[in-house]
């Protein structure tokens, strides 16, 4: 019996280019720094910029992986030009609570006041933020890991934590860059 298997290897191939390239589509950029299909599999989706305060942005960025999906946060100074990428973490069923077997979600939300302690409006930039998670257990990462981290590549699939900077702060150090 042939499983097809020689079929799925093909698709496999297209996606993930041996060499280091990009995924089968390029990235589609949207109004406000809004991109979807971003990273080696084509699974990262990023919604549009928005102001937390005075030079401050934030951008929610979604994996779209079946067993460990992630939404994480890109928080973005343009006046101090630092950005960092905020990892969610969890939540995790509690002990004797039905879940999904390899099921690993890590989402930001339930950290996010009201639900949780992090009140993104009351912070004053990127290292404060960083500071504050790392309290609570949350990692994070600055502008200079991004490729590592969402396995960008440069060219078409990579992402410009300063995209807001040119649309919200266009006088701003970080939107020279």
């Amino acid at each position: 019996m042939d499983t097809g298997t020689e079929y799925h290897w093909d698709v496999l191939e297209k996606i993930r280019d041996q060499e280091g390239g990009e995924g089968i589509f390029p990235v589609a950029r949207g109004q406000y720094c809004s991109f979807a299909f971003a990273g080696e599999y084509d699974n990262y989706f990023g919604t549009p910029v928005n102001k937390i305060k005075s030079g401050l942005l934030v951008q929610t960025v979604h994996s779209l992986d079946a067993c460990n999906p992630e939404t994480n946060l890109v928080i973005t100074d343009c006046q101090n030009v630092q950005a960092a990428i905020l990892l969610g973490k969890g939540p995790y069923p509690e002990e004797g609570q039905a879940h999904i077997a390899g099921y690993t979600p890590s989402l930001i939300g339930h950290h996010l006041a009201p639900e949780g302690p992090l009140e993104l409006s009351e912070i004053d930039n990127v290292s404060d933020l960083r500071a504050q998670a790392s309290e609570i257990g949350l990692r994070s990462y600055d502008e200079s890991e991004f490729e590592e981290f969402y396995k960008y590549r440069l060219g078409n699939d990579s992402i410009d934590a300063f995209c807001g900077c040119k649309l919200y702060y266009p006088d701003s150090p970080g939107a020279k860059l």
